[in-house]
């Protein structure tokens, strides 16, 4: 394309002419006087400025030589010629590609809703929230309602106060497609879940979104080696295979140590050339549920006790009682657990001694109970005159007396005859004779056995 450069051509162009009525070119009609159109030097100034104009406006150069650079033109002006409209513009004004990428990702519009409400044709491509003080139902429009026919989805976060459901619902004969879950008419959200729905255009919705959605679906992946310790998602396979198994371990062998809540979880390990106290963290640190697990790992010959002791006036709870310490012997275990106000003794061969089954019992501990059903019974006293005295023992024996055994608890070199017998399950006798047989008066000990 060239603008007229023969020597006939002037250096600018002319002023325009005022504009007449808008009309046609014409050959001419001889036969009727009819002169044909003169095509003025004005419109083929203007024609030909249209076309170097947009031939320049394409960043062109005039090219004589050139065939193609008007069709250039219009190419680039397909490509390049919009204004893209503000970011959230909802007129008729044409989109560019640069205000479609803008507008991604970003929904038609925002609802919020307090109460129950059926949603309408004009819920399309939108947000919704719900706000209710307690459980609300949305009812979603008929699918076959959707402007486009099928495609058109609806978005929804539940925001209501506490942990109160919102369930979203469908009309009259519709139905969601819910994958694990078949053909359901509602789901339930729960606080904070979020779910997007797709119309089918017909009576089906499907779900295309949301956390809602996980409660119908099956989520298979790849399971982490077994102690991994990384952001990875777990498997159920890899959450079976450490069932059992502890966190991690923390071996404790010099000196005392005072434990941290992150620290729960763990197996902690005494060792060591010396007893030490192992302090647990303050209850208040630590949620309910949350466990320490410790092992004394000390020949119980060689080194004496370790102390699992509590954080300030922390108390352990065991067997009705509370105790600000625990004696871990050599080769003890100790299970402690949070129940958010003390700590429960859940197992360990530590807490045996606090057990009802082997703890000593009665004032000064008189009897102890053994797993067996066996229980020992023990004290002492002093004969009246006549040497014989009845005892009752400090508690009856359930169900059998087997035996009982008395001795005398003189320090004289004088030979004392103890006979000792059972008056019933309940109590015992104890008869003091010298050795000529006289009864006499004196300290005795008694060990009762039964069961």
């Amino acid at each position: 394309m060239f603008q007229i450069d023969n020597s006939s051509a002037i250096t600018s162009q002319p002023a325009s002419t005022p504009p007449g009525p808008a009309g046609f070119f014409t050959d001419g009609n001889p036969a009727s006087n009819l002169p044909a159109t003169i095509v003025p030097a004005e419109w083929l100034n203007s024609v030909m400025m249209e076309i170097v104009n947009a031939i320049k406006g394409s960043g062109q150069t005039l090219n004589k030589a050139a065939f193609n650079q008007l069709w250039t033109a219009m190419q680039y002006a397909a490509q390049n010629s919009g204004v893209t409209p503000p970011q959230f513009d909802v007129s008729t004004k044409n989109a560019t590609t640069a205000f479609v990428q803008r507008a991604l990702g970003n929904f038609s519009g925002f609802n919020a809703y307090n109460a129950n409400t059926t949603l309408t044709a004009a819920n399309f491509g939108q947000a919704i929230q719900s706000f209710a003080a307690g459980a609300m139902t949305l009812t979603l429009p008929l699918s076959n309602s959707s402007p486009n026919g099928f495609g058109q989805c609806i978005r929804f976060f539940n925001a209501n106060s506490g942990i109160s459901l919102l369930t979203i619902a469908c009309q009259s004969s519709d139905f969601i497609t819910a994958g694990l879950g078949g053909a359901v008419t509602s789901i339930v959200m729960q606080k904070g879940d979020t779910l997007e729905l797709m119309a089918r255009g017909t009576q089906e919705w499907d779900i295309v979104g949301g956390t809602a959605a996980l409660q119908y679906s099956q989520s298979l992946g790849n399971t982490p080696a077994q102690f991994d310790n990384t952001a990875k998602l777990a498997s159920t396979a890899f959450v079976q295979r450490a069932l059992g198994n502890y966190s991690a371990q923390t071996l404790v062998v010099n000196g005392s140590i005072a434990l941290t809540a992150a620290q729960a979880g763990q197996l902690i390990v005494v060792g060591g050339a010396a007893a030490l106290t192992v302090t647990l963290p303050p209850i208040a640190s630590i949620p309910a549920g949350a466990a320490f697990a410790f092992q004394n790992g000390n020949n119980p010959t060689v080194v004496g006790a370790a102390i699992i002791a509590c954080a300030g006036s922390d108390k352990f709870a065991l067997n009705g009682q509370t105790y600000a310490s625990v004696p871990l012997g050599g080769g003890d275990n100790l299970i402690a657990v949070s129940d958010g106000g003390a700590w429960r003794v859940v197992g360990g061969s530590a807490s045996l001694p606090y057990s009802a089954q082997f703890m000593l019992a009665g004032s000064g501990g008189t009897y102890q109970k053994l797993p067996s059903g066996l229980i020992l019974q023990f004290g002492n006293g002093s004969a009246p005159a006549g040497g014989v005295a009845n005892v009752t023992l400090p508690i009856a024996f359930p169900n059998q007396a087997l035996a009982v055994l008395a001795s005398g608890a003189s320090n004289s070199a004088q030979v004392y005859i103890a006979t000792a017998g059972f008056n019933n399950l309940a109590s015992i006798f104890v008869s003091l004779a010298n050795a000529a047989g006289a009864g006499i008066a004196v300290g005795y000990w008694w060990i009762a056995i039964g069961r």
